[in-house]
């Protein structure tokens, strides 16, 4: 059996939907049937390292101009000439497949909070992602609210819709405390104890509920941590900073960007 995967999220920055394929490409390859082989597809070369190493996997880099031309002809052509027997995608799946494809969408809050996205991307998730899952043989979700939500407003048939939880990668077993305090100290300038928030900088992560509840505590004398943010900028990402200064707690947070994905255990 050839299975195809849409890969081109481990060619860009870190996000949740990178960190996803990786983790279940690695678990996939661990599995001891050695009758499936896998195609990773991307538009844009992978990074070295970014895909593990083994003889059941391939790696395929097909050039477009942009990856709505990818998804609706390239990718697809590619599935046919491989021989592909199923694909797996997240939300979005080639409007003509030549074999069955899976697609997971980790939830459909661009439907339920569209004040939370930018207009441009609010309508393109809702143009291209129901069809996505009305074509796919199945759709996985993370959790059995999203699996709920996605029931309701899409009336999907109820047994085609999987829930499955994700789970902690590997690197997140116990490390050594004093190892990591010293990383923490030296790349990042941080001694104190401290709160962690690890995710884009952007309404739908809810970070001014975080910076407010992060605020009352820290009226209570004993409490004496500050608040490391973690991840990119997102879009709106100044109201946040504006909302941390009218709680007076601009001083107590650390914004530390992007962090290398070695560094997210120790911190």
């Amino acid at each position: 059996m050839r299975i195809g995967i849409d890969a081109r999220a481990l060619t860009s920055r870190f996000t949740g939907d990178r960190t996803y394929w990786l983790n279940l490409i690695r678990a996939l390859l661990k599995q001891p049937d050695t009758e499936i082989k896998y195609v990773f597809y991307t538009r844009l070369p992978v990074p070295a390292g970014a895909i593990p190493v083994s003889d059941r996997c391939t790696v395929r880099t097909l050039p477009a101009s942009n990856d709505r031309l990818w998804t609706l002809l390239t990718f697809p052509r590619a599935l046919k000439q491989d021989s592909i027997d199923l694909a797996h995608t997240q939300y979005t799946t080639p409007l003509h497949s030549p074999c069955p494809t899976i697609t997971t969408v980790h939830d459909v809050s661009f439907r339920l909070y569209p004040e939370w996205f930018p207009r441009k991307h609010r309508v393109l998730l809702n143009l291209t992602v129901p069809g996505s899952m009305r074509r796919a043989s199945v759709v996985i979700t993370d959790s059995e609210s999203s699996r709920r939500d996605i029931q309701r407003l899409y009336r999907l048939e109820p047994d085609k819709i999987v829930a499955i939880p994700l789970a902690a990668g590997p690197e997140y077993a116990p490390v050594e405390k004093d190892k990591a305090r010293r990383l923490v100290n030296e790349k990042y300038g941080i001694q104190k104890p401290y709160v962690i928030s690890v995710g884009v900088l952007q309404p739908r992560k809810n970070l001014p509920l975080l910076f407010e509840a992060f605020a009352r505590a820290r009226r209570c004398e004993e409490f004496e941590h500050e608040l490391v943010v973690t991840g990119k900028r997102g879009w709106a990402s100044e109201d946040l900073f504006r909302h941390a200064a009218r709680l007076n707690i601009s001083a107590l947070v650390r914004y530390t960007d992007y962090v290398p994905d070695a560094h997210l255990p120790d911190l």
